[in-house]
């Protein structure tokens, strides 16, 4: 509100609401002693006969003080507004009009001697009352905004939380010993590789044979029977099936063995140099980045 404004044409109810500052200035500046927003006289600072004053609103909002009862600001608004509307009443002299502060004589919040503001065309058909008044209706966004924002905020804090989660289990695995690492007490042979297990498999095999032929045909058996009689003859030939267990045994370290006759300079693609030899390194570098490329996708998903 202007400095040097005149109330009466200032203060109508066409203008109600228009800004926060309007309805303090007119609800505040009266040619009275008592007034709605101070207990003691502050006319002379407010209002000159007809004229608002320059700092009439520093004047005004320097007696609101502080409020503290909130610390959140959707919290703050609301309470706001329903303050608001708890002083929002029918004061008019043998009229419904929903009215901000009273009136001193007559029924128009536009005289000098009246302290109040006039929400009537607000309230008429067709508005939204309250929320019609331009102000309010900006705080009530505001309020949605702010909370939009905090549960953006909570949002973030969850997002964050998983992301330290799959940072620490990716660094896990990426530093957990690969099996070929471990020492070779904690690693169990597979199953089907064992030398027992295959010599006592070839030996059933043998003992099932009861033909001599079939029995000589098998280089792992040996018949030691008749040659023209059938029966359980047919026994291991120890010597061969040991070799072959062996054979089985050490099946798997033809590859290692192509990395370890390989010289330093020469050891480098999906090997490494590792105590004085050159090592297979392709399963650990494939299952480390696995184990990368699994936490970036987690991520972003």
């Amino acid at each position: 509100v202007p400095g040097g404004a005149v109330k009466s044409t200032t203060c109508t109810a066409a203008n109600a609401g228009k800004s926060i500052a309007h309805d303090i200035v007119c609800l505040c500046a009266v040619q009275d002693d008592t007034d709605s927003c101070a207990t003691t006289n502050i006319q002379a600072n407010m209002i000159s006969t007809t004229n608002f004053h320059a700092n009439a609103l520093k004047t005004a909002t320097e007696l609101c003080g502080i409020n503290k009862k909130s610390e959140d600001l959707a919290d703050a608004i609301t309470e706001a507004i329903a303050a608001l509307a708890g002083q929002i009443s029918n004061v008019a002299t043998g009229e419904h009009k929903p009215i901000l502060g009273k009136m001193h004589n007559g029924n128009a919040c536009t005289g000098t001697d009246t302290a109040c503001v006039d929400y009537t065309n607000k309230f008429t058909q067709g508005e939204k009352g309250l929320t019609a008044i331009p102000w309010i209706s900006a705080l009530i966004k505001a309020r949605s905004k702010y909370r939009q924002y905090e549960q953006q905020m909570a949002q973030k804090a969850t997002t964050e939380a998983q992301i330290k989660q799959l940072l620490r289990e990716a660094l896990k695995e990426y530093n957990r010993p690969d099996a070929a690492q471990q020492p070779l007490s904690v690693q169990k042979p597979l199953k089907n590789l064992e030398p027992e297990d295959l010599t006592e498999k070839q030996k059933k095999e043998c003992e099932d044979i009861t033909k001599s032929q079939e029995c000589k045909s098998n280089g792992n058996c040996k018949w030691e029977g008749p040659e023209d009689k059938d029966g359980k003859h047919c026994k291991l030939n120890a010597t061969a099936a040991e070799q072959q267990a062996t054979q089985a045994g050490t099946g798997g370290t033809k590859k290692t063995s192509e990395y370890k006759d390989k010289q330093q300079k020469d050891c480098t693609r999906n090997c490494k140099w590792e105590n004085n030899a050159c090592k297979d390194y392709s399963f650990t570098v494939n299952k480390k980045f696995a184990l990368i490329a699994a936490a970036f996708v987690s991520f972003l998903f």
